[in-house]
């Protein structure tokens, strides 16, 4: 299911924007490159372990039922933007409010193109907004619910500022991955070119796809402000962003913790706007050598994407399960899993890579599991990482017991360093019983009786992360930013 599910959004994503780019240029060679430029990336080719970001095609598809309204006027592409909109938020939360707030942006300047009927034009698509809206009640509302009993936390906004992307970060390595070098090189020499023509007095006539252009423009730069988090702190001033609104006014929007993701749209509307550029640049040549191009284009597209084959891990199910796992499966009652080593903290990659074993493990044996990494951890965990990483400490040990309801141990001294494995390995444990021995694995049984219930009180507080952290700057980013924003304002005004 999950390689059908790969494939469909792999696929669906690139004929998405194939039909967009291809609506507007009527080159197949054009809507090819787009095609390819919004599908193959290396954020796409790393990022399956997250598959919610994968399933993106629905946004391409918005934007064109938006243009097919607005050219022709006919019912069925409301429908159709409807149903794209609700759709995509409903695939994923983040991608979700990516299309709620971005489309309206492509939808009000394409709107401003109009000259016919702009009102009845306006009132079809904000009907078809609101009815791609009200499709998501049945997830919105015990998602509300959730998040009104605490389940899913509102991040804090002092927090959420380090995982924004500063306007200049866009001209690093990390936005490279996510729209990937070929499409991104295509709209940066578009852009010089244009620039240059138009400071030489030669900037020609307006382009037909020029109206497209300056929407997705406006789609880029709404995912920049956006991506930028809360605040942008300039020169000690701290100026507040359309983010921190949204974080206030728009419900579930808190939930958002990392905005570089705003990125994605970002990328989008870039391998749009190369496959727009690159039909231009091929409208008075051969299609056959356009064709081919394109095709070169893809390729490295393909190849910027998926450089090496990505490492996967053995699940180790099924016949191959670790004996450690059966056995503690025939083990009648209740009580949690403790699997050691744990993780050191949150920022912890390789215990974080641990754990993410541990947690496929318990689908074998199905019990509660103390160990886990998760997005939204509950507000006991970094009181029970710091016990973890006593053990076996008698004091941590009563701790876990109390908190967690720990009932068994396994050790797994082959990833413990020797200082690690030290204290498992001199003898009896307190409060602990060997109760099996595979290899290198040693599982306990805990001997030790709870002395209270601390499950309820550590619910019903809450953790409070650091306000703030230091943030290195990025001089030349900012100067390429100002320059690369001149020249986008200097070819939307020709």
């Amino acid at each position: 299911m999950f390689k059908a599910f790969v494939l469909e959004s792999f696929v669906l994503s690139g004929v998405a924007m194939f039909l967009f780019v291809r609506h507007h240029t009527r080159s197949a060679p054009a809507a090819l490159l787009a095609g390819a430029a919004f599908t193959f990336t290396f954020f796409r080719a790393s990022t399956i372990p997250q598959p919610q970001y994968l399933g993106i095609q629905y946004f391409p598809l918005a934007l064109l039922c938006v243009d097919l309204w607005l050219e022709r006027r006919r019912v069925g592409y409301l429908a159709g933007l409807a149903l794209a909109v609700g759709l995509q938020a409903l695939s994923c939360v983040y991608i979700g409010f990516f299309t709620l707030l971005t489309v309206p942006v492509y939808a009000g300047l394409r709107l401003l193109d109009t000259r016919q009927r702009r009102a009845r034009a306006a009132a079809g698509l904000a009907a078809a907004f609101a009815c791609g809206v009200l499709a998501l009640l049945p997830a919105a509302l015990p998602y509300l619910r959730a998040r009104a009993e605490g389940t899913i936390p509102a991040h804090d906004p002092a927090m959420i500022r380090y995982v924004s992307w500063l306007p200049w970060e866009y001209f690093s390595r990390g936005f490279l991955e996510r729209a990937g070098l070929a499409p991104v090189a295509i709209v940066a020499v578009d852009l010089l070119a244009r620039l240059v023509r138009r400071l030489r007095g030669h900037a020609g006539p307006r382009a037909a796809t020029a109206a497209v252009e300056h929407a997705l423009w406006a789609v880029v730069a709404t995912g920049v402000v956006l991506s930028a988090g809360p605040s942008l702190d300039l020169a000690g001033v701290s100026i507040p962003l359309p983010y921190r609104a949204m974080y206030e006014l728009l419900p579930g929007f808190s939930s958002i913790r990392v905005p570089l993701r705003f990125a994605i749209v970002v990328a989008a509307a870039v391998a749009a706007l190369a496959g727009l550029a690159f039909a231009r640049w091929c409208a008075r040549r051969d299609q056959r050598a356009a064709l081919a191009a394109a095709i070169v284009l893809a390729l490295a597209c393909t190849l910027d994407a998926a450089p090496r084959p990505v490492t996967v891990t053995a699940a180790n199910l099924g016949s191959a399960a670790p004996p450690a796992y059966t056995w503690l499966a025939a083990q009648a009652g209740e009580g949690s899993v403790l699997e050691l080593p744990g993780s050191a903290s949150g920022d912890d990659v390789i215990g974080n890579e641990r754990s993410g074993r541990y947690m496929v493990a318990s689908t074998i044996h199905w019990k509660p599991l103390v160990n886990g990494w998760t997005a939204y951890p509950p507000h006991a965990a970094p009181l029970l990482a710091a016990a973890i990483r006593e053990l076996p400490d008698p004091d941590a040990l009563g701790l876990l017991v109390d908190a967690a309801a720990l009932r068994w141990i396994v050790v797994h001294r082959e990833q413990m360093s020797a200082e690690e494995a030290a204290p498992w390995l001199a003898g009896a444990v307190p409060g602990l019983e060997l109760v099996q021995r595979f290899g290198d694995t040693d599982v306990y049984r805990v001997r030790r009786e709870p002395a209270r219930d601390l499950r309820a009180e550590i619910v019903a507080r809450s953790s409070r992360p650091a306000a703030t952290t230091l943030q290195g700057s990025y001089p030349l980013r900012k100067v390429l930013f100002v320059a690369v924003l001149a020249s986008c304002i200097a070819v939307a005004l020709q």
